[in-house]
């Protein structure tokens, strides 16, 4: 059986929708693409300027997510599904100096978006340990 005009179109339609998210996702100015993220490690994570930040971003939301001593199924589920396996491997060769120091060369709005996504992904296994604040507390200053 052979497919309908209307068909053909609709799967036409389909395909072009699917091309146009693509090239939106990889393409579209980070400033733009952002301001439609609700999620604060995602946007964070877009609004990154270059590879030295994220992979350092990736080593604080991880460390972020260890921070009480446990890695719940919600802070898994929370952590940037960008940050692949290659980010994870760079980000456990990188010091915690570096990972600092790569950080603080984002600007003021930039840094507050990343005290943002991590209080998000604190509290994202709707606990927050004592622990926790303790460590969020010295990236603040560190970030500072």
């Amino acid at each position: 059986m052979e497919p309908t005009n209307y068909e053909l179109l609709l799967m036409f339609s389909a395909f072009i929708l699917v091309v146009v998210l693509f090239v939106w996702r990889r393409y579209a100015p980070s400033g733009v693409r952002s301001k439609l993220i609700t999620n604060h490690v995602k946007k964070a994570w877009v609004l990154l300027s270059n590879e030295d930040q994220k992979v350092a971003f990736t080593r604080l939301v991880i460390e972020a997510a260890k921070a009480d001593g446990k890695v719940t199924a919600d802070e898994s589920e929370a952590i940037y599904e960008e940050m692949d396996l290659d980010y994870k491997k760079k980000a456990n060769d990188l010091s915690l100096d570096q990972m600092y120091s790569a950080l603080n060369t984002c600007d003021t709005s930039m840094k507050a978006q990343i005290i943002q996504a991590l209080s998000e992904m604190l509290i994202s296994d709707n606990e927050y340990a004592p622990e926790e604040k303790a460590w969020f507390d010295e990236v603040k200053k560190k970030l500072g």
